[in-house]
């Protein structure tokens, strides 16, 4: 669990006054991905000048405590370090565990939404998921659309989502050099065009009886919780929708989070 450096000229952690020290909820962000979303979350955060945010990839290769990139794989590991976590932190443990995932292909997504809604009484876990994948959330940073992304010919949906965001000089460098400083800064230009873009996205799927939620994410719940998060923010709540309005996973907290 990396902790993201602190942001050039910030002052050492001993020469801060009390009133210098930035106070604000402990908050784990368990990842299905191992590369491009672990870049993206750092940078994010580096940006909003928050480094007390345990971000957790897939896969890691220089920790033992390792989870898959799978969303059932995510949501069991982020409840076992949450567990662990309340008993050596009791009074201090983590506010907040989002649970970063995609649908794509995965046949266990189901159930894992299913896992984590029957913990939520316990366990301050929040799931961000993104269909067909975190892909799509960066190209709502350009335009916003709900046509269906589907499986073509040798392609996957979420092959077609990249092929999307690589097009019309968006970010044609996207599917081989990942999220660089300069595609972030291009991201970060555009970032309140793609919350307005999520925003419209899942306001037009709740408008849909039949909808299966493809495409949408509910990223901005997360980046929008992250821009505020020195501000103590009041709750956050985050829907989640497999399939037309059936409801699976919804969670509305208001710290500080007691079970």
């Amino acid at each position: 669990m990396a902790r993201l450096p602190k942001p050039s000229g910030a002052l050492p952690r001993k020469q801060e006054s009390k009133k210098q020290q930035e106070q604000y909820a402990r908050v784990l962000i368990v990842l299905e991905d191992s590369k491009n979303s672990s870049c993206y979350f750092e940078r994010l955060c580096t940006d909003f000048g928050i480094n007390e945010i345990e971000i957790v990839p897939a896969d890691r290769k220089d920790s033992t405590e390792k989870h898959g990139n799978d969303p059932e794989s995510v949501i069991d590991y982020a409840i076992k370090r949450y567990e662990l976590d309340k008993k050596k932190n009791k009074d201090t443990s983590f506010a907040y565990v989002f649970c970063v995932i995609d649908r794509d292909g995965h046949v266990g997504y189901r159930d894992a939404l299913l896992r984590a809604r029957d913990v939520q009484k316990k366990i301050p876990i929040i799931v961000v998921s993104s269909v067909p994948c975190f892909e799509y959330w960066l190209l709502l940073h350009f335009i916003g659309h709900t046509r269906p992304y589907e499986t073509t010919e040798k392609r996957s949906p979420c092959d077609n989502v990249i092929q999307d965001l690589t097009e019309a000089g968006r970010i044609p460098e996207y599917a081989k050099g990942g999220i660089t400083a300069a595609i972030y800064k291009r991201l970060k230009s555009e970032q309140s065009v793609a919350i307005r873009h999520a925003k419209q996205v899942v306001k037009d799927h709740q408008q849909l009886p039949e909808s299966d939620w493809n495409p949408s994410t509910q990223m901005h719940v997360l980046v929008q919780f992250l821009s505020n998060i020195k501000n103590q923010p009041s709750k956050v709540n985050c829907s989640i929708y497999p399939s037309g309005s059936e409801l699976i996973s919804q969670l509305t907290l208001t710290p500080p989070f007691s079970a």
